[in-house]
């Protein structure tokens, strides 16, 4: 009877088996469109199959580790519900071979195989050596040997032992050799094996089909393992030609599952911050005690550990239609570049592959051509070259984001500089310098005097600045200077020339435009007064 019972329970435990299993299929869906925002990315697989009427439970397995389950959820086609969607974690899985593992384990067996055949021929080299070498006297003791035999026997002992040790030497680099591909597919396969052996991050959706159909599903869900940043190139051919901007990106993710030729789309969202408002509450001001302020301290840690208005946390995604919104920013193809009421979208035209491994890919943007103005700045009191500048105004949603820029003139590397597309209504881009132009300051000595008057001290300086221009055709300059500027009423400061410049009273500030033709030079001078007591030291101007 007990047998009976043991058998019935056997019986029951494999149906069970069997009708999960049946339930439960592993689906392949690879990844097919990540959004890639500044910090974080929701990534979407793709699934399609044919499905019998009924109730189904589909298994997408080998998820990123580092997903947000409540960010998990599932759209598909068709006269389908869906029932349920579930995320787990699952320590026990069936740890089956990859086909990468599957061929690593060949490999390493036919390279084994490989190994043992070269060390036999050097084991049988070797016995060969041995038997020449305990068997190389000729003749016998009491025997004379005559010269044609010992010549013939020498060049065989020669010729032979030079064959082995040659032989040996062949052998010994090709099983070097063995041994270090063995050595490689050793270490990958711990690293395949420790991968295979970690839990399986997985998601459950559980479907009902009215009746046979064709499916298409989509699971999407965010990660915080990723992100990506702006950068640009600009490319200038001559001072005649627009400026070429090429906006990038290097896009970075630790996911641990691979984006192989997936769709991209950027997006200068960040879901990980909090949607809702701050709200301000009254202050209450009083006198100080310590009493008080003791009470209020404690007030505060309480509250601390409430969640703060503004702390960074993901609060989900939602399908409406053919679109989904995250924290309410909407994520949709399109053009290539999408303007919403809080972030902007690039889509990318070419499909990447992104690795797991946290290096920088660089993804192409877009390239546009930029309307500029061309001409030179020089302030001589800082650096005696002239730089040349490119000013770019109008819409700066070409150039939308902060980042670092190369910059490129007549085809080589000049530096880098910073865009930042809020700070000013043009953008200022520096060339690089140009040794053409020559430029001189020098104070000038008959005009520049130091005296006393009464009980302070005078100084007054007359500075000269001298532009050449050696290049074959004009250019435009803009020349920077300054006076300096008192911030002591016992310290004053008179301006006795302005050389004509123009001149900002609260910096002190001094610009000259010029056009210089080509082989012309052009000179500005500028002087001052700065008067303070005799009794006190002033630094230097």
């Amino acid at each position: 009877m007990k047998k009976i019972a043991l058998f019935i329970v056997a019986v029951l435990s494999l149906q069970t088996l069997q009708a999960q299993n049946e339930i439960e299929q592993k689906v392949n869906a690879p990844v097919q469109l990540v959004v890639v925002y500044l910090n974080g990315a929701q990534v979407t697989r793709d699934w399609k199959g044919n499905l019998n009427a009924g109730t189904h439970r589909l298994l997408f397995s080998n998820l990123s580790p580092a997903i947000n389950a409540q960010s998990i959820q599932a759209n598909v086609e068709g006269n389908i519900t869906i029932l349920s969607v579930q995320y787990r974690v699952n320590h026990l899985r069936n740890q089956e071979k990859t086909p990468e593992i599957i061929t690593m384990e060949d490999s390493l067996e036919i390279t084994s195989f490989k190994l043992e055949l070269v060390k036999g021929k050097k084991r049988a080299y070797e016995e060969e050596k041995s038997m020449i070498l305990s068997n190389k006297s000729i003749g016998g003791h009491n025997n004379g040997v005559q010269i044609a035999e010992l010549e013939d026997g020498a060049d065989f002992f020669r010729k032979r032992m030079m064959t082995i040790a040659e032989e040996w030497l062949i052998l010994t680099k090709e099983e070097r050799k063995l041994q270090c591909i063995i050595d490689n597919l050793n270490n990958h396969l711990e690293e395949f094996n420790q991968q295979k052996n970690t839990p399986s991050h997985e998601a459950v959706v559980t479907i009902k089909c009215e009746t046979n159909t064709n499916a298409h599903m989509q699971l999407s869900y965010f990660t915080a393992a990723a992100s990506w940043e702006p950068f640009y190139d600009v490319r200038v051919k001559n001072t005649q030609s627009p400026v070429q901007l090429f906006y990038k990106a290097r896009i970075v993710q630790r996911s641990n599952e691979e984006w192989k030729q997936v769709k991209i789309k950027l997006s200068t969202g960040n879901p990980t911050m909090n949607g809702t408002r701050p709200v301000l509450n009254p202050y209450f001001i009083d006198f100080y005690s310590y009493q008080y302020n003791q009470i209020l301290k404690q007030k505060n840690e309480d509250k601390s550990s409430a969640p703060i208005s503004g702390q960074p946390t993901y609060r989900g995604a939602r399908e409406d239609g053919t679109a989904y919104y995250i924290d309410g920013v909407r994520v949709a193809g399109g053009t290539t570049v999408n303007q919403t009421a809080s972030n902007i979208e690039f889509d990318i035209a070419n499909p990447y592959t992104i690795a797991p491994d946290g290096n920088q890919q660089t993804v192409d943007i877009r390239t546009v051509d930029l309307q500029a103005k061309y001409g030179y700045i020089v302030t001589p009191k800082l650096d005696k070259d002239a730089f040349l500048v490119a000013r770019i105004s109008g819409n700066n949603d070409l150039y939308n984001l902060r980042g670092t820029a190369n910059i490129y003139f007549e085809g080589t590397y000049v530096g880098q500089t910073e865009i930042n597309p809020g700070a000013a209504d043009t953008l200022e881009l520096s060339l690089g310098r140009d040794k053409r132009i020559s430029v001189e300051r020098t104070q000038v000595k008959e005009f520049s005097s130091k005296s006393k008057v009464g009980g302070n001290i005078k100084e007054s300086s007359t500075w000269e600045i001298t532009i050449r221009n050696s290049k074959k055709e004009p250019i435009d300059i803009l020349i920077e200077d300054q006076i300096p500027v008192s911030q002591n009423k016992d310290i004053t400061v008179e301006v006795a020339n302005t050389g004509n410049a123009q001149y900002n009273t609260e910096t002190g500030k001094l610009s000259w435009v010029f056009t210089i033709q080509s082989s012309q030079i052009q000179k500005v001078r500028f002087s001052f007064d700065v008067k303070y007591p005799k009794d006190k030291q002033i630094n230097q101007y």
